[in-house]
């Protein structure tokens, strides 16, 4: 068997393709990483949203109401915003546990509020709004963003479109206030 040398083109192409073989395997290596932590963000979607599903279908029956109390006010006929304290922030969406009437008894249910681009958010200390006055109300409100709402807030939300949500529980708003 005669002795090869090899050529310096032949060592060229070697290392070439020893180098592609290097980058080809990296990147398989980066894209299964990749593909891994898509996996995971979107599993841990999924659950949020399950968590979040599941805390729309609980209410709590708080109390019977007696109607033959001199303070019994009838359940309102229509009604256009909801206020309670946000349980979750999960952008576009919040989450409010809410207390209100509905079939002659106080309840608490968890509402989710569905924001869009249009969503106003407020903030307003309640003492300042009394101070200024009605007239002046939106002098005493800031604007703030989705992001500002943490869970514990107390907060209004009004219904767009002034559509009533007396049995819904979910609706979306035209404006989200939080009272501080």
């Amino acid at each position: 068997m005669p002795n090869q040398i090899s050529s310096p083109d032949s060592r060229l192409k070697s290392a070439l393709l020893i180098a592609i073989v290097l980058f080809l395997s990296a990147s398989v290596i980066y894209l299964g990483f990749y593909f891994y932590d898509q996996y995971r963000e979107n599993k841990k979607t999924k659950e949020e949203v399950s968590q979040q599903e599941s805390l729309l279908n609980t209410t709590t029956v708080l109390n019977n109401i007696d109607t033959n109390s001199p303070i019994y006010v009838s359940e309102l006929p229509i009604v256009y915003s909801r206020s309670g304290e946000v349980n979750l922030v999960n952008p576009p969406y919040v989450y409010m546990k809410a207390k209100f009437r509905l079939n002659n008894q106080l309840v608490e249910k968890t509402l989710k509020i569905i924001t869009d681009s249009s969503t106003k958010f407020l903030q307003y200390n309640l003492e300042e709004l009394i101070k200024v006055g009605a007239e002046n109300a939106d002098k005493a409100k800031t604007t703030i963003a989705i992001e500002d709402l943490k869970v514990g807030d107390q907060i209004t939300a009004v219904s767009k479109d002034n559509e009533d949500i007396k049995n819904m529980t979910e609706f979306l708003a035209s404006s989200v206030e939080k009272q501080i």
